[in-house]
């Protein structure tokens, strides 16, 4: 099969879109989310789409919905410091929801444990303008990151990658590399800075796979949104060496055209899997993180 082809049918897949019936599943729980919020205080929070949702990278293997919870730099409705607003927003979706709590957002599960692929961020302001904002932080040195949502939404959604970075993302799941996803879109990003999908997804592959197998040391990420964020612990030699071997090992496939020993055979998807995988999701945790998710 020829290979823009093949990427274009894993993508097919594997990918997830907003009409797909997780999706869906998750935008209705969205404003269930949102309601909850809003009926506890009386400022009005911004409450918005993030994460690989907005991104539109989305992959069936690993997804969830990323809720924004920002209230305005002046409102006090939630707590007069970042981690009353944190611990506020977790109670007010208590109400309804159990709560994991994560570094800096609220992990979402009903009865059972069953997993609503939901994380909550709540969040202040920086000021008016309703760009950078700040997190709290409920572990690590720093109780207080700066972030903006925007930003990070820009950098991956307008790179002309989202396509390479899905089935970069799919490479991931599949061969389980420990690595954050915030880095493998920063580092799609970064090696194929000249590259767009459209000038072959095949292409970019063995590009974005050439780099990290042979100069993975001398590429660098940084945060788009706050370049003061450390991403040190995120891309250390441990990880380095982990996409250096698995990039690789992929580089060797490619390069004898075995994309279906890299990706796997492309099948018709499961209806029955795409309305059940909802129901079965409390026993696959999701794993797509954040920046703000430093675990």
């Amino acid at each position: 099969m020829e290979t823009e082809k093949y990427l274009e049918q894993i993508l097919g897949k594997e990918g997830l879109t907003k009409d797909s019936a997780e999706a869906k599943a998750m935008q209705t729980e969205k404003a269930k989310v949102e309601k909850a919020i809003s009926d506890v205080f009386d400022g009005s929070p911004v409450i918005r789409y993030a994460g690989s949702y907005k991104k539109e990278t989305m992959i069936r293997a690993s997804y969830d919905l990323d809720i924004v919870c920002y209230f305005k730099h002046d409102d006090d409705s939630a707590g007069d410091n970042l981690e009353d607003i944190f611990n506020n927003v977790k109670d007010a979706l208590a109400k309804q929801y159990t709560i994991i709590p994560k570094k800096s957002a609220l992990r979402l599960q009903g009865e059972n444990k069953f997993d609503f692929h939901i994380d909550v961020v709540p969040g202040r302001f920086v000021d008016d303008s309703e760009g950078d904002t700040f997190l709290y932080q409920l572990s690590g040195d720093k109780k207080r990151l700066k972030t903006n949502l925007d930003v990070h939404i820009g950098h991956i959604k307008n790179s002309g990658l989202t396509k390479t970075i899905k089935l970069v993302k799919i490479w991931k799941n599949i061969y389980s590399i420990d690595v954050k996803t915030f880095v493998l879109e920063l580092l799609v990003v970064k090696v194929l800075d000249k590259s767009k999908d459209d000038s072959g997804l095949g292409k970019c592959l063995k590009k974005f796979f050439e780099e990290l197998s042979t100069n993975i040391d001398n590429v660098s990420i940084e945060d788009p949104a706050n370049s003061g964020n450390d991403l040190g612990l995120l891309f250390d030699s441990a990880v380095k060496g982990s996409l250096s071997a698995a990039a690789t090992n992929a580089i060797g496939l490619i390069n004898e055209n075995k994309w279906e020993d890299l990706f796997g055979t492309v099948e018709d998807v499961d209806k029955s899997y795409v309305i059940n995988s909802l129901k079965t999701s409390n026993t696959d945790q999701s794993k797509s993180p954040k920046p703000w998710l430093n675990q």
